[in-house]
């Protein structure tokens, strides 16, 4: 599936808004039994789409956030681990490990 930028989704969806509305005014006009509910059954379609995918977009936004702060902190916290146990070597072995020989 392609992904669409935030920008351009909200460009396209607000044209299909605008494209809904001129569409049930046109149908009202055209066809003499077209009698749509007072708020547009398709406007409301659309805005619910719009919603619904944009609650969509930042949930997924969300989510790859969080996994990469997750990767960052293991990434982190095994240097931190790394990093103690060469602490741990030199103190144990002072002669080797960097002490005033260095």
């Amino acid at each position: 599936m392609q992904s669409v930028t935030e920008r351009n989704f909200h460009l396209l969806m607000g044209g299909v808004f605008v494209a809904s509305i001129v569409a049930e005014q046109a149908l009202a006009a055209l066809l003499p039994t077209w009698n749509p509910p007072r708020l547009g059954f398709v406007s409301i379609v659309v805005g619910l789409v719009w919603v619904g995918r944009y609650a969509a977009w930042r949930a997924e936004l969300d989510a790859e956030r969080r996994r990469v702060l997750e990767d960052r902190i293991e990434r982190l916290e095994a240097r931190q681990r790394e990093l103690e146990r060469e602490l741990r070597a030199r103190h144990r072995d002072p002669l080797r490990g960097g002490g005033m020989l260095e």
